[in-house]
């Protein structure tokens, strides 16, 4: 990589460029966001497509792209060379409750994000599909304290911001063209067990007992991991979200 974009400069794109500035110097990392007085960029106004700079590697997307015609129209008119865009595993059609997916499932036709994920794929680019992202300042455990979640026997599955952001880069990196792939810790665990090994742990009292989730209940299993050749650094979600959890609150 030689000279990157973020598109988003969010949660996740904040992680990105840290890690980013590793690995080559951070006066060739640019991002941008909607309120950024040096860089702003919003999609949806055409204006500030000119504003982005040339001769680019590499560009991360980390936002929602919904609009296809716009999508192909922008991707046609920038020099955005190998376009890694974060998408959502919302994207996979499921056919009943509780169904393993990875990265060859169906897609979902009706998903409204689904043709603009396409032609980013025959761009030659790549979707990386994130299952929930944990990290500091976006942690469950507050969920589940604070009666946001409750214990069901739905499935989730996790990705830590940091592993999430390390594979996009280990993505850009590798000889991957116009492929789909699962950024997900490989584990689903239902929000009861979540709940409860929390609450123990934690010694606390859970509170939205009644808990229903509207979203449909999937679980996550991959080898997206393989072929990027990347391996996890927070591969434990419960483990990880404890210990996050009193590392901000002491």
């Amino acid at each position: 990589m030689k000279r990157v974009l973020i598109l988003g400069e969010g949660y996740t794109g904040k992680v990105l460029k840290h890690q980013l500035s590793e690995k080559i110097a951070p006066s060739q990392i640019y991002s941008t966001n909607r309120n950024s007085s040096e860089l702003a960029f919003d999609i949806q106004d055409k204006s500030t497509w000119k504003e982005l700079p040339s001769d680019i590697s590499h560009t991360f997307i980390t936002f929602p792209l919904t609009n296809a015609e716009l999508t192909k129209e922008f991707l046609e008119s920038s020099s955005l060379g190998k376009i890694i865009l974060i998408g959502t595993t919302s994207s996979f059609s499921l056919s009943y409750k509780n169904e393993v997916i990875n990265e060859n499932h169906p897609i979902d036709p009706s998903n409204e994000r689904t043709s603009s994920e396409n032609t980013v794929l025959n761009s030659g680019g790549c979707v990386v599909h994130a299952a929930g992202i944990y990290g500091p300042g976006r942690n469950p455990v507050n969920w589940v304290i604070s009666g946001r979640v409750g214990p069901s026997a739905k499935y989730v599955n996790w990705i830590h911001v940091e592993d999430l952001a390390g594979s996009l880069i280990a993505c850009a990196e590798s000889q991957l063209k116009g492929e789909r792939l699962i950024a997900s810790d490989n584990q689903a665990l239902q929000w009861s067990e979540i709940c409860e090994k929390f609450a123990e742990k934690l010694n606390f009292e859970i509170k939205n007992l009644n808990y229903q989730s509207k979203r449909q209940s999937k679980q996550i299993s991959h080898s997206s991991f393989e072929k990027i050749n990347y391996k996890l650094k927070h591969p434990k979600f419960i483990e990880e979200a404890i210990k996050l959890y009193k590392q901000e609150t002491t």
